[in-house]
């Protein structure tokens, strides 16, 4: 079985591999109601904004660089392996 850790490390390497711009990659929120078999958590990391907003009311210093992504990931405890990788939902 794979320990939350271990899980986040794996897919923290799959993200680098399918985001390769990512930065500051980070754990939100973990579920682990169905513990014997996944992990639900959700992820967020910044990527490089493509067509950055200047906000002119603060300055030419507001730019908006990077958008913060969100996404709820399934792992199988027992293979060690994403099972799914979804946007969130807003509740």
């Amino acid at each position: 079985m794979v320990s939350i850790k271990q899980a986040l490390n794996s897919v923290k390497q799959e993200f680098d591999i399918f985001f390769p711009n990512q930065t500051d990659f980070r754990l939100e929120e973990i579920d682990t109601f169905d513990s014997d078999v996944k992990y639900d958590l959700t992820v967020s990391f910044l990527l490089p904004e493509v067509n950055p907003i200047v906000g002119f009311s603060s300055g030419i210093n507001s730019f908006r660089k990077y958008v913060r992504l969100y996404k709820k990931v399934s792992f199988d405890k027992s293979e060690g392996k994403i099972i799914s990788i979804k946007n969130p939902i807003n509740d």
